[in-house]
């Protein structure tokens, strides 16, 4: 009998920037139909769901290639829609990928191929403002490197790998921690400042991506990810990861809770709300590249399915720290979709800024007062 595994897909049928049809396919096979018959639906009605049969049965034992249109990686419709379309094109827009399957029965499918996909989109969406991001944006909470040395059940580290080191906050935490430490950066003026702030002689930096470090195998005793791992590949991130770990080594994918607790409920909800705003101008907007992100939630049930790590948890951790309206501004101000939207000609009118300074500026004034920050980290052994 042939096993059979269940996974979500695109079609990729677009229009004016919406999805228009997804699959579930129901298939351990190496090829899947072109599911062309499904016709195109109105953006306002909610994506198809459709079953495509195939036909070949390879060996139960092997990974597959099964060639699909595109991968559905988040639950969010609309987020998937714009992650995957090229909403510069009119009309439909399909768009190919490969697959990387486990036939294990009953498995699920992690994401797309990652050699497959454009990572220009990511790389130009933190392009331009390093010194904004550098400036506002949190350090990771003192008792992180605690528990993950616990964790690795070792006294010293002798290397520490940080995917996605944007500026380097999160390499630099570790520079008194760990022999050495290593920042692994694809976008060049966020590695070029990292490069600047950091005058520690044991922490460098790499051209390179989560899935390509180009690092020795079991070189590393912790890997983390600050705030980066929703704009990875997740199974081909999460192969790189157990390749340079030791054995025992620990991973940890740790995201903050925004905006910060600040004393002032009025400037967080009017921060939500202009992100709010932010993120519904972002799903029109014309990029050049579509970003590839996948949601952070996930993060854990990925890691558990992608059968790399003996033991997988999420904690959370918080910890103390200062701001004013200007910080809060400037966080709001390094945030991704709303540097793409200024970047690309929006007024910060467009995007309520305007809005929200005059609420911060109200509300939170010059005068540094204590905040808390949470964070939630995905942790994993190898």
């Amino acid at each position: 009998m042939t096993p059979t595994m269940n996974f979500r897909v695109f079609y990729g049928t677009w229009l004016n920037g919406r999805c228009t049809s997804t699959a579930t396919v129901l298939t351990s096979t190496a090829a899947a139909t072109d599911p062309s018959s499904a016709g195109v639906i109105s953006p306002a009605v909610k994506p198809k769901v459709m079953t495509i049969n195939t036909t070949s049965s390879p060996s139960s034992s092997t990974p597959l290639n099964a060639t699909v249109k595109a991968v559905q990686t988040s639950d969010s419709n609309d987020t998937l829609a714009y992650n995957h379309v090229d909403s510069r094109l009119s009309g439909c827009r399909k768009r190919e990928s490969r697959v990387d399957v486990n036939s294990t029965p009953g498995g699920q499918i992690m994401s797309l191929c990652a050699d497959d996909i454009d990572y220009g989109g990511n790389i130009e969406r933190f392009s331009g403002y390093a010194d904004i991001y550098d400036k506002y944006r949190p350090h990771p909470p003192a008792i992180l490197a605690d528990v993950l040395i616990r964790w690795a059940q070792l006294t010293r580290i002798r290397l520490v790998v940080d995917l996605g080191s944007g500026t380097g906050i999160s390499s630099r935490y570790w520079a008194d921690r760990a022999e050495h430490v290593i920042g692994i950066e694809p976008t060049a003026d966020m590695r070029a400042l990292a490069e600047a702030q950091t005058g520690a002689p044991n922490v460098a930096y790499r051209d390179s991506l989560s899935h390509q470090t180009g690092l020795s195998a079991r070189s590393a005793q912790i890997v983390t990810c600050s705030q980066s791992l929703h704009w990875m590949e997740p199974l081909a991130t999460f192969k790189e990861v157990a390749r340079i770990l030791v054995a025992g080594g620990v991973f940890a994918a740790f995201d903050y809770d925004w905006p910060p607790t600040t004393g002032s409920w009025e400037a967080e909800q009017a921060y939500e709300a202009c992100m709010r705003r932010v993120r519904d101008l972002e799903k029109d907007y014309r990029v050049k590249t579509p970003i590839m992100q996948w949601d952070k939630p996930g993060h854990l049930e990925r890691m558990q399915a992608s059968g790399l790590f003996r033991y997988t948890r999420e904690i959370v951790l918080h910890h103390e720290d200062k701001g004013n309206a200007e910080r809060l501004i400037g966080l709001l101000l390094s945030q991704g979709a709303v540097m793409t939207l200024l970047k690309g000609g929006y007024r910060e009118d467009h995007l309520g800024l305007d809005e929200f300074r005059a609420i911060a500026d109200r509300t939170l004034g010059a005068e540094m007062q204590p905040w808390v920050w949470c964070s939630r980290v995905r942790l994993g052994i190898v």
